[in-house]
């Protein structure tokens, strides 16, 4: 039987799901997390000069890239994706930022929630104590290269070790996309700092996991 390693992490700003060995559970995760949505959909490209392009595409949580399909049911991946400014799909927005894809949740006043989902693949597995693996703590972005050759390898059969992340993410205005942190949170609402103080004191939120911090922008706008 092939074994599972399953750690979860805690940084500044993400819940992370470590898989150290593929099994049922890791592959599975693996096939319904490599994009944002399930299946390819009818979506809106909207570009930093405001140009727009059409047409049936996904977000890979991978390389944070957009895809899409032309009408020959080729899988390409849109060239321009650094001069994305957002992406529609399914009644979804997607905020390109400087760490990725990040899917807008909510706004309280002129402060936007979002998402950020991504896939690492760990760099290499070092055999730990009492001949367990373990993760190394150096994790890898893979780059891909859509017309030289190579492609994506997102056969769910050879999931290498990876890790999973969701991270909230918080925005003033037009400002920095900012990790979602009590300074952070403070930052964003001056006028809410002993709301702030009380409420994090009283619940002691998971900051980094998403569906606590949607329950206190729910408690925010009572």
């Amino acid at each position: 039987m092939i074994s599972l390693m399953l750690s979860l992490a805690f940084s500044a700003s993400a819940q992370i799901l470590t898989f150290v060995e593929p099994d049922e559970q890791s592959i599975g995760l693996f096939d319904s997390v490599k994009f944002v949505n399930p299946n390819y959909a009818n979506g809106i490209v909207v570009f930093k000069d405001s140009k727009q392009s059409t047409g049936t595409m996904n977000i890979c949580t991978i390389d944070q890239k957009v895809y899409f399909i032309t009408s020959g049911k080729d899988t390409l991946v849109l060239k321009d994706n650094d001069n994305v400014n957002r992406v529609f799909i399914k009644g979804k927005t997607y905020l390109n930022t400087a760490n990725g894809y990040v899917e807008v949740l909510d706004l309280y006043e002129d402060v936007l929630l979002g998402q950020l989902q991504r896939i690492d693949f760990l760099e290499n597995v070092q055999t730990g104590a009492y001949g367990q693996k373990r993760q190394n703590a150096t994790v890898q972005r893979v780059n891909y290269i859509d017309a030289s050759g190579y492609r994506i390898d997102l056969n769910s059969k050879n999931v290498k070790p990876f890790s999973y992340t969701k991270a909230p993410y918080i925005q003033k205005g037009n400002g920095q996309m900012l990790p979602v942190t009590k300074k952070n949170l403070m930052k964003c609402f001056p006028k809410k700092k002993d709301f702030i103080e009380a409420y994090i004191d009283e619940h002691k939120p998971n900051l980094n996991a998403i569906e606590p911090v949607q329950e206190f922008f729910k408690a925010l706008a009572k």
